[in-house]
């Protein structure tokens, strides 16, 4: 009788040792502890990361969404009105703005953007073109003149925040056949 209590007393020693090590698992090596009725911790802890990995593609989506910027381009509709688009794009260049006032028929293939200075302190923006588009505006009437002006400078200012613009022709002040712009110009 003695040996079945020494045999039970260890058996209990030995259960009793055992759930202990159990309590001390660290949570990280995704052990299971089966609960009746309770999925096992390892799914919980999988379950938790998969939810982690969403919200971060989730987050990383919208960081990219974030980086779109804006670009905001005037030009002349069908009826001879001075319209404004918005379009939302990854990068913007020198010649993004550029580029986008030839394809809206403001600026036609020859006209050449030389250099554009962008001065984000001063909010001022210098833009040197090619004879191209001195000739272009001076071909002009009154009226063709002021639209293709307005459409580059307000499409520049807009699309960089900043406050004036100052056209040159090859390092020149351009010459439009009326005047001369030796100056900034404001938004129109």
């Amino acid at each position: 009788m003695k040996k079945l209590l020494v045999v039970v007393m260890l058996t209990s020693m030995v259960l009793f040792s055992v759930g202990c090590e159990k309590n001390n698992v660290d949570t990280e090596q995704n052990t299971t502890v089966e609960d009746s009725g309770n999925k096992d911790t390892s799914e919980t802890i999988d379950s938790e990361k998969n939810n982690q990995k969403q919200e971060e593609e989730k987050s990383n989506i919208s960081e990219e969404k974030q980086e779109m910027k804006t670009l905001k381009i005037y030009y002349v509709n069908e009826n001879a009105e001075i319209v404004s688009e918005e379009m939302k794009t990854e990068n913007i260049d020198d010649t993004t703005v550029w580029n986008q006032l030839i394809e809206k028929g403001i600026l036609t293939e020859g006209c050449k953007l030389n250099s554009c200075k962008i001065d984000e302190n001063n909010k001022t923006i210098d833009l040197n073109m090619n004879t191209e588009v001195g000739e272009r505006i001076r071909s002009m009437g009154t009226t063709g003149k002021d639209e293709i002006l307005t459409c580059i400078v307000n499409s520049y200012l807009d699309t960089y925040n900043c406050e004036k613009l100052k056209l040159t022709e090859n390092g020149q002040a351009l010459d439009t056949g009326d005047t001369e712009l030796d100056g900034y110009m404001n938004h129109f």
